[in-house]
């Protein structure tokens, strides 16, 4: 398997919500990378920046709340704050892994795809677009051989290309190439789908490999929203991730939920990540889906012991819950050394 990451109108010069839902959640799928087009409408933003108001060309819905505007940032991200402003400071600083408390208040809201800090002004270009025809269009955002702030401008060039689907509100994310910065390190970066800041719980869907130092190339994320922003019809797979510290398979008033933690349904075809509570869904069709949890490098499944949680609907509109993983520290074996020395 490989790695696995409200919407407002413009009226009197601000933009104002259409809808004011209860967040989405999305579940990811694994699509083919796709590639960069050339078309579109050039941005010339400087570095750290967000750019003017842009028109989506439809309403779109994200985390619960509908938009026809939005602002495209310098390094690689998409708002739909209506708090931000043309030119306004955009900050490049990713936060340590798992950090979400770190996160700027002006960067809630977005599509991380992923933030990071590159510069368009020492080159590339970045280019957006919306077409088909109604009521499947899409918008699209061309991130083109873009460098990394202070990075070489030959073998460090960032190249991605971000779309927004009409009806559906899917969201694709396609990384043609995230290479590495220069000799020996990587550039950090988050991809995420955060919601508005003020959200009760305050996590979005992260990309656990994908928050930090990480290259990637060659592919595509497809996220489909479940709830007020897509399929309200779809079966509902839901669980917690957490860490087991008496091995006793059941999560006690002490023991955590782990956020950031992977659990994919049927090998990977869809998958999702806990929020920061360790709680996760998977929104379905009808069949039968056999649900794993992936571990972090140190932790290893305590329960269920194997084949993880096996789940399946009949029919639409249906929620299994309790489908739980129990996480405990992974048993390294123990190294040990003879030395010994002759009396010749």
């Amino acid at each position: 398997m490989s790695r696995f990451l409200s919407l407002f109108v413009a009226l009197l010069g601000l933009q104002t919500a259409l809808t004011a839902q209860a967040p989405t959640t999305f579940t990811i799928q694994d699509i083919p990378c796709g590639s960069i087009s050339g078309n579109g409408t050039a941005l010339n933003l400087p570095d750290d920046a967000w750019s003017q108001r842009l028109a989506i060309g439809f309403p779109f819905c994200y985390w619960g709340a509908t938009y026809d505007t939005l602002r495209i940032g310098s390094n690689s991200c998409i708002s739909f704050d209506p708090g931000l402003a043309a030119n306004m400071y955009k900050p490049f600083g990713i936060p340590a892994p798992g950090n979400y408390q770190a996160i700027p208040a002006n960067m809630w809201n977005s599509i991380m795809a992923p933030w990071q800090d590159i510069h368009p002004g020492m080159g590339g270009q970045i280019r957006y677009f919306t077409d088909g025809a109604a009521p499947n269009r899409r918008f699209v955002v061309e991130f083109d051989s873009i460098p990394y702030f202070g990075g070489p401008n030959v073998d460090s060039l960032y190249s991605a290309v971000v779309m927004l689907f009409e009806t559906t509100n899917n969201i694709e994310i396609h990384l043609i190439d995230r290479p590495m910065r220069g000799p020996g390190s990587y550039t950090n970066g988050l991809m995420a789908l955060l919601p508005p800041h003020d959200t009760a719980n305050l996590s979005g869907i992260t990309l656990n490999d994908y928050w930090g130092g990480w290259a990637e190339s060659n592919k595509g994320f497809r996220f489909l929203p479940y709830g007020p922003c897509g399929n309200a019809t779809a079966n509902l797979i839901q669980g917690r991730v957490f860490f087991d510290m008496d091995a006793d398979c059941a999560q006690d008033s002490i023991e955590m939920g782990l956020g950031g933690q992977l659990v994919v349904a049927n090998a990977g075809g869809l998958f999702t990540y806990t929020d920061q509570l360790g709680n996760y869904t998977l929104a379905v069709d009808s069949g039968t889906f056999v649900v794993e949890h992936i571990p972090l490098t140190l932790h290893q499944v305590l329960c269920p012991a194997v084949g993880g949680h096996t789940v399946s609907f009949n029919g639409m509109g249906n929620i299994s819950s309790g489908n739980d993983f129990a996480d405990t520290a992974r048993i390294c074996d123990d190294l040990w050394t003879s030395i010994g020395t002759s009396f010749n």
